[in-house]
């Protein structure tokens, strides 16, 4: 008779998507820091998606964490959550109009990409040597464009695990991102793909996805 392994962590994923008819304003801003940010955001679109991402994200923390203090980068992005009890690790995704954000008590990595994404993710693996680009472009387009996404997003996910950056690969190249690291899931929908790294061994995630307006309401 066979045993499930006993998962030792879990993570939690949330996933929060925004709809063009959605009053970002309805969740305020909590923080001077975002507040004085998002108005030296000239376009509107840029200053709305900025809104709607650090509004949902900190509604989020206040949902998962509440009573913690966030710990940012110099660059303001939310990196951990300290509390009387412990330490959390927090990261943060976004692109367009969904976002992403895992909480977990040991290093863990986010990355989303939106489906209409403007990028050409299949030019940009290939731009920074990335293993897989050399057979996406024998694809077609549609395939390649999607398999793209998923590598970006597991290569992204792995570089802010160990809080490193897209420059630091470019630099170093895959050798920096070691399977020592952890694993990395990939989850797809119709308009993102989102992968996760976690560090440590059986883990599991519990992934939620919540439109905007439903977290305005809770």
């Amino acid at each position: 008779m066979s045993h499930l392994t006993p998962f030792s962590e879990m993570v939690e994923l949330v996933v929060v998507q925004l709809h063009k008819d959605d009053d970002v304003e309805a969740l305020p801003l909590r923080e001077e820091i975002d507040r004085l940010a998002c108005q030296r955001i000239r376009p509107a679109q840029r200053r709305r998606l900025f809104h709607f991402r650090r509004a949902a994200f900190f509604a989020l923390l206040t949902r998962f964490r509440k009573g913690s203090t966030v710990l940012r980068d110099a660059a303001g992005h939310i990196r951990a959550l300290l509390d009387a009890r412990e330490a959390s690790h927090v990261c943060t995704s976004a692109s367009g109009a969904v976002c992403a954000v895992a909480f977990c008590d040991k290093p863990v990595g986010v990355d989303i990409e939106r489906a209409d994404g403007p990028v050409d993710l299949v030019s940009l693996l290939d731009f920074i040597a990335a293993p897989c680009a050399t057979g996406l472009k024998s694809l077609p387009p549609d395939i390649a464009a999607f398999e793209a996404r998923m590598a970006w997003t597991r290569i992204e996910a792995r570089l802010k695990q160990v809080g490193r950056g897209i420059h630091d690969y470019i630099v170093g190249g895959p050798a920096i991102l070691t399977e020592e690291q952890g694993e990395t899931r990939v989850m797809a929908a119709i308009g993102w793909v989102c992968a996760l790294t976690h560090a440590g061994g059986p883990i599991e995630i519990r992934a939620r996805l919540i439109d905007f307006r439903t977290l305005c309401d809770e």
